[in-house]
């Protein structure tokens, strides 16, 4: 049969597309397809050459860089007190301070300790005399073992025992001037501070001792006048009473300018009761007579029956004939 020119085209049609689709489908085979992802708006992944880390692998990994060991807490301060008992340890002192000051591992009610102290001499050893100095300081409400107004009753005897020592040691006047400014103690243990001046001063100066040149006397002395600046505590009168007492024999103590104190306290309404009787009554016993319109006021219409009584006292020390009739209506 004759072929035609015509068939003859098409069938070179044909061949040509069969190797073509030949060579596209060689080609696909050998180098499969990668997903364009510059087109999804992602970056390709990085080549990489070692072996792939599986997926939990690679998250121990990354937290085991992030996490890091804790640091250790550092040990809450010491308390005042705590540090004051840390202090005492180190003395080695005997084992009925030890009693007394309530070191760890001790009895540390009143009982326990009132009766260690009576083991205590007149004559006790540096170490023991140090330990109760610094017991001295500890303040009320950090001590957990007694309430407050026993935890002082304790301290005022350890103070008494040390101002009965045949040897007062040097210092303690310090002690108890600091105690007194010490906010941090509560006041009742501020007020027993400035009765204890009187006791530490008779003890460490004679009368007949007129030297002005020690810094420890007169620190007391300045403090005794700061105690009477205190108009809303009892520190006042306190300080009052007893800068009275030692102005009779101790030149020092200018009996004048504490009589003109004890008068302004009398005639102050804003004095805290306890100042208030304790100064009216100085000042029946000094004769400051300016104090007088204010106890005679007072002795009528004062809020508490003790400050009456203690006006009417003072009307009867200093009072003129004219206050004989209000007396007696009283």
């Amino acid at each position: 049969m004759k072929i035609t020119k015509p068939i003859i085209v098409v069938i070179l049609l044909i061949g040509i597309g069969i190797a073509a689709f030949l060579v596209v489908k060689s080609r696909h085979n050998a180098q499969p397809s990668q997903p364009d992802q510059s087109r999804q708006g992602v970056e390709p992944a990085p080549k990489t050459t070692g072996p792939a880390i599986p997926s939990d692998s690679r998250a121990k990994t990354e937290s085991a860089r992030t996490r890091q060991p804790p640091e250790s807490q550092p040990p809450p301060p010491l308390t005042r007190n705590q540090k004051i008992l840390k202090e005492i340890e180190e003395l080695n002192s005997s084992d009925a301070v030890r009693v007394i000051v309530g070191l760890t591992g001790t009895p540390k009610d009143y009982d326990s300790r009132q009766k260690a102290m009576r083991k205590l001499s007149m004559n006790l050893p540096t170490n023991d005399v140090k330990a109760l100095t610094l017991f001295l300081d500890s303040v009320s409400d950090e001590e957990k073992s007694a309430k407050p107004i026993v935890f002082n009753a304790l301290k005022n005897d350890v103070l008494d025992i040390l101002l009965r020592q045949n040897q007062i040691s040097d210092g303690l006047g310090t002690k108890l001037t600091g105690m007194f400014r010490d906010g941090k103690h509560d006041d009742i243990w501020r007020d027993y501070s400035i009765q204890y001046f009187v006791s530490y001063y008779d003890a460490k100066w004679a009368v007949t001792d007129t030297s002005t040149n020690n810094p420890e006397r007169a620190d007391i002395q300045t403090a005794y006048w700061e105690a009477t600046q205190a108009k809303d505590k009892t520190f006042a009168g306190t300080a009052l009473l007893a800068m009275e007492r030692l102005s009779r024999a101790r030149p020092e103590f200018d009996r004048t300018k504490i009589g003109e104190r004890v008068a302004e306290l009398a005639m102050d309404d804003t004095v805290a009761e306890p100042n208030r009787i304790t100064s009216l009554r100085l000042a029946g016993m000094m004769n400051r007579t300016e104090a007088l319109p204010s106890a005679r006021t007072l002795a009528q219409t004062g809020a508490t029956d003790l400050i009456r009584m203690a006006a009417t006292a003072t009307l009867g020390d200093i009072g003129d004939k004219s206050d004989v009739e209000l007396l007696e209506s009283l």
